[in-house]
């Protein structure tokens, strides 16, 4: 949390693992598209809950996440932690 960091072979890796686990042929299991579709369903169309196929892990940047990560979690000292936590 401390030294983000960006790290391009880790992310090759979760890219091959991700594609490794989704054949092309995934589109056209009837469980993998009916479990899809509720799932998209069931978070009214929300963005992030497309199923994650190579089409969509093309979209990420990895730059644009490093970004975002620094902005939302440069200072942990805002941060609110339940007393369970401690």
């Amino acid at each position: 949390m401390t030294a983000p960091r960006l790290d391009p072979d880790a992310f090759a890796a979760m890219n091959g693992r991700r594609s490794s686990r989704s054949s092309p042929t995934r589109a056209a299991i009837r469980k993998s598209v009916y479990g899809d579709t509720i799932a998209v369903t069931m978070s009214q169309h929300h963005f992030r809950s497309r199923p994650l196929t190579a089409a969509t892990f093309a979209e990420v940047d990895p730059n644009k996440a490093l970004q975002f990560y620094k902005d939302r979690l440069a200072n942990a000292g805002t941060f609110t932690l339940p007393s369970s936590a401690m």
